[in-house]
């Protein structure tokens, strides 16, 4: 039986809510001048029904007169995106102009269907086009030709004892001369190096090890067809990749490379927790080595080559809008039931129809679309990796079980021409739709939940997370550093550290003041971590203020390691709680969503929606690490809304009432850390049973995994414990909690 929280903190959740309070803190509003679009709307509504939110999408591209633009961390291969492309398809044949952006790690398995998308509508009076964010890194494509060079015949020519040194100085010369000649440096590239970003960026370890095994001089005369180009390189290139050439060394020694082999195996496991994790860039770059002589600007390209565009956008002849945490996915935009294998997820976006056209609005995609440092068009992209290779492999893989029968049919399938590609594509793409029509709304169990609608008084501005600022011209910013977020490009953390002390300074003791986080996946950073603390402790006064934590139970995540790290880090915050002495009344309240009884689809929260006393934030930004250090991410702070503020908690209310959110059955608070290390050990111990590692690690092997786990473990207690703490420990600790956590 699960442990219920008791209403009445939920009904003074509700009554908390003051439509009367103004703003004290002018840091908010000149935050809100500087780094948001103001929106003059003529009506909005916050959607929580799956169905709703995919109808309402619908509705708004059928009606688009000449522009659609959409910005998406997922656009799935399922039957709900079938149906919504071809909406897009329908809309480009109609003259409509579609834009469609999307993160470059999760969607380049997609190339193939991107592609094809992209090519139906070229006869159309209106079109398709598609660009992937976040593209290699020029550092890495050269990365990428030095690792599969290796040093060939040297390796056996060299003494045991010397192994480890750098290849010939011959080789390295030859190197230097071929490449110093290249035209464009981001594009001299070889079958080997192109085949590795396939299988890195693809997520195929397999092609991956094809292309560790290349053939050395086969690569080395693919690069001399770029020695008779006509334009030279800038003289400043050529220095950069002598610099390159001269420390690389040992990626194909055999000790080497079967050591890289091996852990590239090891790194699978990784991918059980999705897409939040970087299973393969630390592994490469031990091999490049990064700590000789490379600038900071090398390493940063491969620490953050996983930084998603994780906006949800879709943008409408700049006029409509629909913005929040959905991806175009079954799981966002279907019910629970058979159509979903695993989960269904409770998700909230916001849809907007503006009084007129808005050009800031319209910009704030423009220079997303157009930032060429991180985007790429698709036909680009096969000038640094082989989708053909990728698309072969996926192919033998779904027709094959054994690795003889695999070899054999990626050969064939690399013989196809394009007509058989495009054939099954199209096929494919219809009996998705047809699937959805056929198989889900006839027979989907639908207990629609009612629009919110937002109110006519309402301030609403769009904010977003970039890695750039408003300066021209617009370079690339990595991470955030803390006190400094608006100049790091992260708005909306900005944003929320203003809000949390909007309501403190508003707060008076009698009138009680709410905050609420009803968020999937909280793991905070630093600077909202730092803040709570201070608010606990009376260092921060916020008198008679109420935080309000709602996520993800270990049982209701798709992302179980954030909850298993951040269950560590919430011990040191309950524990200082307990401890601090604080007589202003603030308190700190801690639920999740509990997971579904047996025999029911397994229900998700997805959303990303905060609630500051007289303000709401929906959007797709996460309380956690990742998304103040990493990804893109955007929003809508909408102010004097009392009416959605009231209906979404009291909403709240009537999830509670029903046992869906609860107090964790594990209850860190009550709990010792030694408790909740034997339930973490336990569960690690599954999910290594669960994923036979022991076919594939050593004994010793797989205890060293687990030791790293638990490594993180303590580590996300400690440092949790030194930021709580504050001064100059607290803010070295900061700096490397974010660090060490940003992939999570």
């Amino acid at each position: 039986m699960h442990q219920r929280y008791p209403l009445a903190i939920f009904y003074c959740l509700v009554l908390m809510v003051s439509a009367c309070a103004t703003s004290t803190n002018q840091g908010l509003t000149k935050l809100l001048e500087s780094s948001s679009v103001a929106l003059e709307t003529k009506s909005g509504k916050l959607i929580r029904d799956n169905d709703e939110a995919l109808l309402t999408k619908l509705n708004m591209i059928r009606s688009a007169k000449q522009t659609i633009d959409l910005a998406y961390y997922i656009y799935a291969d399922d039957s709900s995106t079938a149906v919504l492309t071809e909406a897009l398809i329908d809309a480009a044949n109609r003259g409509v102009k579609v834009r469609l952006l999307l993160d470059y790690f999760i969607n380049f398995r997609q190339f193939a269907r991107l592609e094809r998308l992209e090519s139906l509508t070229r006869s159309s009076p209106g079109s398709i086009e598609i660009r992937l964010f976040n593209s290699p890194d020029k550092s890495i494509i050269q990365d990428a030709i030095y690792l599969t060079l290796g040093c060939g015949q040297a390796f056996q020519q060299t003494p045991e004892s010397n192994r480890q040194l750098r290849c010939s100085t011959e080789k390295l010369a030859l190197l230097n001369n071929l490449i110093s000649s290249t035209q464009k440096t981001a594009y001299a590239t070889t079958a080997a190096s192109r085949l590795l970003l396939t299988g890195l960026y693809g997520r195929s370890v397999p092609l991956m090890q094809m292309a560790l095994s290349s053939n050395l001089e086969q690569a080395l005369n693919e690069l001399r067809k770029y020695k008779d180009n006509d334009e030279q390189m800038t003289k400043g290139n050529i220095k950069e990749i002598s610099r390159l050439s001269s420390i690389y060394f040992q990626a194909k020694f055999n000790t080497g490379l079967n050591r890289l082999i091996n852990q590239l195996q090891l790194s699978a496991l990784s991918l059980v927790y999705g897409d939040e994790l970087e299973p393969y860039t630390s592994l490469l770059t031990h091999f490049l080595p990064v700590d000789i002589k490379r600038s900071a600007r090398d390493i940063l390209a491969w620490r953050h080559m996983t930084d998603f565009l994780h906006h949800k956008l879709l943008l409408v002849d700049s006029q409509q809008l629909q913005i929040g945490g959905r991806n175009l996915e079954d799981a966002y935009h279907t019910q629970p039931g058979a159509f979903n294998s695993k989960y269904s997820f409770i998700d909230t976006d916001v849809a907007l129809t503006l009084i007129a056209p808005d050009a800031a609005l319209q910009k704030t995609f423009d220079q997303l679309w157009s930032f060429e440092l991180l985007t790429t068009r698709l036909k680009d992209i096969k000038a640094h990796s082989d989708p053909q290779a990728l698309i072969a492999y996926q192919q033998a893989q779904a027709q094959c079980q054994t690795e003889s029968c695999i070899q054999k049919e990626f050969r064939r399938q690399l013989t196809l021409n394009d007509e058989t590609l495009t054939s099954k594509l199209d096929q494919h793409q219809q009996n998705m739709a047809d699937r959805f029509r056929q198989d889900y709304l006839p027979q989907r169990q639908y207990f629609p939940l009612d629009d919110i609608p937002i109110d006519a008084s309402a301030k609403i501005y769009y904010v977003e997370n970039l890695p750039f600022t408003s300066a021209q011209p617009l370079e690339r910013k990595f991470g955030s550093v803390n006190g400094r977020e608006q100049e790091s490009g992260k708005h909306i953390h900005a944003l929320w550290l203003a809000a949390i002390k909007d309501v403190c300074a508003n707060a008076r003791a009698g009138k009680p003041q709410s905050i609420v986080f009803h968020n999937a996946y909280v793991m905070l950073p630093s600077n909202l971590l730092s803040t709570i603390a201070r608010m606990l402790d009376g260092r921060l006064k916020c008198p008679d203020v109420e935080l309000t934590i709602i996520t993800n139970s270990m049982a209701s995540t798709d992302l179980n390691l954030v909850n298993l790290l951040a269950n560590h880090q919430l011990k040191a915050l309950m524990e200082h709680s307990l401890t601090s002495k604080n007589n202003l009344g603030f308190r700190l309240r801690y639920l999740e969503h509990q997971p579904r009884a047996v025999g029911q689809s397994e229900r998700s929260l997805h959303s990303k929606l905060m609630i500051f006393g007289n303000d709401l934030f929906v959007g797709s930004s996460n309380a956690d690490v990742r998304s103040l250090m990493m990804d893109t991410n955007n929003g809508l702070f909408i102010q004097q809304a009392p009416m959605l503020i009231k209906a979404y908690q009291t909403w709240l209310t009537s999830l509670n009432e029903r046992g869906i959110v609860a107090e964790p059955e594990f209850n860190v608070k009550k709990q010792s850390r030694e408790a909740l290390l034997a339930r973490d050990n336990q569960f690690i111990d599954a999910v290594l049973v669960k994923y036979q590692t022991k076919r594939w690690l050593s004994d010793e092997q797989n205890d060293q995994l687990k030791a790293r786990f638990i490594k993180l473990l303590d580590d996300a207690y400690q440092m949790s414990v030194e930021i709580i703490k504050g001064g100059r420990s607290g803010k070295d600790a900061e700096t490397r909690f974010d660090v060490l956590f940003k992939t999570i």
